[in-house]
């Protein structure tokens, strides 16, 4: 599997977790895999400095008709869908129990100056 990843650099050095360039539409954003908690429902997207869920996402890029967020959203045109069937990564289960998800610690705030850190690009 190592072979399917390659580091890129990305301005944003807040979680430390791993990283992968998103787009829907025309947009481009952040999804943080260590925040894809409970499917569309954990704010894990970091899209012009504001932090959404997939759902949200999907309908700031134009498409809220769509219906399946894992298909519209993709990584370097390869739908989110495509690689989590792969087994690159997944969602958490619906009773997830991470600190995010409970609640118990708050989403950092926006970056307010780039930094830099690497964010991880997936070829399928």
């Amino acid at each position: 599997m190592k072979d399917l990843v390659k580091e890129t650099e990305l301005s944003d050095e807040r979680t430390g977790g791993t990283s992968i360039q998103v787009e829907c539409g025309l947009n481009k954003a952040v999804l943080h895999l260590d925040r894809l908690c409970q499917g569309s429902k954990g704010a894990c997207i970091l899209f012009e400095e504001t932090w959404m869920t997939p759902n949200e996402f999907q309908a700031a890029s134009g498409r809220e008709t769509a219906k399946d967020w894992k298909r519209s959203i993709k990584h370097y045109d390869k739908s989110l869908k495509l690689l989590m069937v792969k087994g690159l990564f997944s969602t958490e289960p619906a009773a997830c129990g991470c600190d995010y998800c409970t609640g118990t610690e708050p989403l950092p705030p926006p970056p307010s100056s780039p930094q830099t850190t690497s964010v991880t690009k997936v070829r399928p």
